[in-house]
């Protein structure tokens, strides 16, 4: 996502047009979108878009957390408690289980649960997986074995 540093030169057009297409996608009132194209954002003069593009990150950190601007102890803790329900704790062990095995060790494949690109996955995806590495690993750990079978 953004970041407190706004770019300026050959970075520009390209922040211009993710700001754009976020504030589009993600501002509604009550008649529908407050952007129905996102290039309509982008007649906003610059400070109003600079504030509109805080409170509406701010806003979204609430419900997609981000490395950068969550507070993260608090969404691992919340994910992990998720992801111990009894309502959650099939997909979290799938989920968890998504890595690759090779002769240098086991490599993370989120990207396996959630079916797109590494590089696409966003940091609320990213936090999910290591919740489910954290739960599937305490539950292998606190794992017995098994009785012998029935003769």
């Amino acid at each position: 996502m953004l970041d407190g540093v706004r770019p300026t030169g050959a970075t520009q057009p390209h922040y211009e047009r993710f700001r754009s297409a976020v504030l589009a996608a993600s501002l509604h009132t009550p008649d529908g979108l407050a952007f129905p194209d996102p290039a309509d954002a982008g007649y906003l003069q610059a400070d109003e878009a600079d504030a509109l593009t805080d409170a509406c990150f701010a806003a979204l950190a609430i419900c997609s957390p981000t490395y950068q601007r969550s507070a993260l102890p608090a969404w691992e803790a919340a994910l992990r408690d998720g992801a111990r329900d009894p309502s959650n704790v099939l997909d979290a062990l799938s989920l968890g289980a998504c890595v690759e095995h090779g002769f240098a060790g086991t490599t993370p494949r989120p990207d396996l649960w959630f079916g797109c690109a590494i590089g696409a996955l966003t940091d609320g995806q990213l936090m999910a997986y290591r919740a489910a590495r954290d739960v599937l690993r305490s539950l292998a750990g606190a794992s017995t074995a098994a009785p012998p079978p029935f003769r």
